[in-house]
């Protein structure tokens, strides 16, 4: 069982903006506010979203070693579907092209959004 994950950004108040309407949406409730630092819990998990003075950069690239992506839940079809077009429309945010991506290839064309799989399947 996942316990938390930790996003280090470098401007809490754009990465804030950028997840906190997802988190809502998907059920997660706020959890933990500090100075640098957000959180939003579902159950006994939570992601923690916080802008650390140890950055050692000051942008992600899914491409190099790390974390490349995070899928979450959706209980059922119907709740996606309530939620798609609001996903779709923050797509650039949430699913930034790499660079050198085509541009005909979705960025979140695995996310079941845009035909590809089903993100409310069972694990």
């Amino acid at each position: 069982m996942l316990h938390h994950v930790e996003l280090w950004v470098p401007d809490l108040r754009r990465a804030t903006e950028r997840w906190r309407w997802l988190l809502r949406a998907l059920g997660d409730t706020p959890y933990q506010e500090w100075s640098d630092g957000r959180s939003w819990r579902s159950g006994r998990t939570y992601v923690v979203l916080e802008q650390s003075p140890a950055l050692t950069a000051d942008r992600h690239d899914r491409c190099r070693p790390g974390l490349n992506h995070l899928a979450f839940h959706v209980d059922g079809r119907a709740r996606l579907d309530d939620k798609g077009d609001e996903i779709v429309g923050q797509s650039d945010s949430l699913c930034p092209r790499p660079p050198g991506a085509r541009e005909s290839r979705s960025p979140c064309s695995g996310s079941g959004l845009r035909g590809g799989g089903s993100p409310a399947s069972p694990a």
